[in-house]
């Protein structure tokens, strides 16, 4: 995404135009920075909390904790295979 604002090889190029190109370039990785910290902060760490929660129960549901019970709807499976230390 970033290359394709740089101008083409054999496109006629000014300091003033690549300055313009480079901040464009900067707000646009700065948004998708933001974004995916945002969906971190917001959504895979509250839904990792819940995956723990239920990995650590499990075994209330089954005596060999193949059952895991979720409480509530969330991405669990981006989670649960980034927690090894309880599988």
């Amino acid at each position: 995404m970033v290359a394709a604002l740089n101008p083409a090889w054999n496109v006629p190029n000014s300091d003033a135009h690549s300055n313009a190109q480079f901040e464009k370039a900067s707000i646009l990785m700065g948004e998708a920075f933001l974004s995916k910290l945002d969906y971190y902060a917001n959504a895979w760490l509250p839904a990792r909390d819940i995956v723990v929660k239920a990995l650590e129960e499990r075994h209330q549901y089954d005596p060999k904790g193949r059952i895991l019970h979720l409480q509530q709807s969330c991405p669990w499976r981006v989670c649960l295979f980034r927690i090894p230390s309880l599988l």
